[in-house]
């Protein structure tokens, strides 16, 4: 009413205006009265037929309008917004106003939202709601998806008591089609160490399923979770680790493995990750998987120093795929290794570019600045150091302010890795807390083979190796 009442106000001030700048002889009091109501009645009138229906604008959107939006805002990664349609749903469930159906549906998307903001504890709240109505249909299909999340947090949380209770509860429920319960378990078998209960679990996830392509992949992990627990070829006893007695020289420190050992270990982790680079695709999800497989081929054959096999395998990751920055920093390092510094440079370069607030492009930007100095640009490499220095200074003063808030060294570890205000809060870069999270994952065998920080970890040796 008060929009109707400005605009009626609005038109008769226009009119007014108007009419007063004609001449006193051009229309008598009544005529002019009679004019402007003439005119005012008919903007009026053309108003209302723009209008919209009556209470349409005010209509509250449906419940399944809601979980619609709230998917697509999950899918496109505003996962704050998706949050906020979706916690709608949740609440109409509560009074009475939305099915159970809904309900599930709800529960399952704002999960994923709060998992993808890194909120592990509100994410972890509403994927055991989801587990623990697994048995009713509406929720079943969600259930081995919100079983697989729960071991990724208890992992990356550090609560691996958790995962026998999330076991528990996957075992009672029945296999489905999608092949998500058996791939949910032998996710917490993977973390639990029990691979050989991981490998039937895994063997019964249905070909051309939709969790064929990741079960096949974490195959690949787990063998080589597996060989990596293996004794060295030939050893018999490991030497004690106790001190040797007075006067004995103490036990020499096992070596690192060969080329030639390494090798062997990997060999089954190799053919089964090159099974997966050969199963079709249908999905975007389904190729990032191929692509995660010829990562770990080409880390694998580079630590057993095959850098030819390993720069095929890169190769094969195209531009498109959300692996090639990671790709393009591993890949300069196998050119180095095969002497061949000018691609590896132009990696380097194309990296810089493609995504340089990456962690692969800072250490990438070392790597060049290595490169430079080896070939004797002297000015270009002390440029290059420079730059490294001024963008990354900021965040180790970040990172020694916040190891200065805490003596007690699990407490930090655990805010480090688990305490989500941390990004909020702006204590620590945001590179910073991926990368940490990142090493809590592959410490117990769950994150990606890149999860081995191979490209880091011979980073260092290697860039040591090219300086002398």
């Amino acid at each position: 009413m008060r929009i109707r009442t400005v605009r009626r106000v609005s038109t008769v001030v226009l009119l007014a205006g108007c009419f007063a700048s004609l001449p006193a002889w051009a229309l008598d009091d009544d005529k002019a009265k009679a004019e402007a109501e003439r005119a005012m009645r008919s903007v009026e009138a053309g108003l209302a037929r723009r209008a919209p229906p009556p209470g349409s604008a005010l209509r509250e959107p449906t419940v399944a309008e809601r979980i619609a939006a709230g998917e697509m805002l999950v899918r496109l990664g505003d996962a704050d917004r998706a949050v906020g349609e979706l916690s709608h749903v949740i609440e109409l469930h509560r009074q009475g106003k939305a099915s159970e159906a809904a309900f599930a549906d709800a529960s399952h998307l704002i999960a994923e939202a709060y998992f993808k903001l890194d909120q592990l504890l509100s994410a972890e709240r509403h994927y055991r709601e989801v587990l623990a109505h697994a048995s009713r249909p509406s929720f079943q299909v969600y259930a081995g998806r919100a079983g697989s999340r729960l071991v990724d947090i208890a992992v990356r949380r550090g609560d691996l008591a958790s995962i026998e209770e999330i076991s528990t509860a996957l075992a009672r429920l029945p296999v489905d089609r999608s092949g998500s319960i058996p791939y949910a378990r032998a996710k917490a078998y993977l973390a639990q160490r029990d691979f050989l209960a991981g490998e039937r679990e895994l063997a019964t996830v249905p070909q051309g399923s939709d969790y064929a392509h990741q079960s096949q992949y974490l195959l690949g992990v787990l063998l080589l979770r597996k060989a990596a627990l293996e004794p060295a070829s030939g050893a018999s006893v490991e030497p004690s680790a106790e001190a040797a007695p007075e006067g004995e020289a103490a036990p020499e420190p096992a070596s690192e493995p060969s080329p030639g050992e390494l090798a062997r270990r990997y060999k089954p982790a190799i053919e089964q990750f090159r099974r997966v680079t050969r199963m079709p695709y249908k999905t975007e999800a389904e190729r990032h998987v191929i692509d995660l497989a010829w990562m770990a081929i080409g880390r694998l054959s580079y630590e057993a120093s095959d850098y030819l096999s390993a720069a095929q395998a890169y190769t094969n990751v195209g531009r498109t795929s959300p692996e090639f920055a990671t790709m393009l920093y591993e890949l300069a390092w196998v050119y180095v290794r095969l002497g061949e510094y000018q691609r590896a440079q132009r990696a380097l370069e194309v990296l810089s570019v493609l995504d340089p607030q990456n962690m692969e492009a800072a250490d990438g930007s070392l790597l060049r600045a290595d490169l430079m100095l080896r070939s004797g640009q002297f000015a270009k490499a002390l440029a290059l150091y420079r730059s490294v220095h001024a963008k990354f200074d900021p965040i180790r003063e970040k990172v020694e302010a916040f190891l200065a808030s805490t003596n007690d060294p699990a407490s930090y570890y655990d805010r480090l890795t688990t305490d989500t205000r941390l990004e909020l809060e702006g204590a620590l870069p945001p590179v910073v807390l991926r990368w940490a999270r990142e090493e809590t994952e592959d410490e117990h065998g769950l994150g990606r083979i890149g999860a081995m920080n191979l490209p880091r970890r011979l980073g260092a040796k290697g860039a040591e190796w090219l300086r002398g």
